[in-house]
């Protein structure tokens, strides 16, 4: 299920990963996200409209979560796409000089 390669400083590096995602495991993190998101969204409206901050802290936690998710899942799928594609396509100044 993961790559050999690790990125420091990426979304995976902040999961603990020591590598990326397949893209059907990647594409299943993103599936997953979406559900949590719209789970979080519905309690963030349903804290609001009750005037209950802790229950409004806990969702927007759960988002804050979804988010660093889907970024994880984000970098998989570039990963995927660099191996499958044209990397300089995916990773803007890849087959610039330094």
């Amino acid at each position: 299920m993961w790559g050999e390669r690790e990125e420091s400083g990426s979304a995976a590096a902040e999961f603990g990963a020591v590598g990326f995602m397949g893209r059907g495991a990647a594409e299943e993190c993103v599936d997953d996200a979406a559900r949590r998101l719209v789970s979080a969204l519905a309690a963030l409206r349903a804290g609001l409209d009750a005037g209950a901050s802790g229950a409004v802290g806990s969702a927007l936690a759960e988002a804050d979560a979804v988010a660093r998710q889907l970024a994880w899942a984000v970098d998989c799928l570039r990963h995927v796409a660099a191996e499958e594609l044209d990397p300089a396509q995916v990773y803007p100044g890849w087959d610039r000089e330094e």
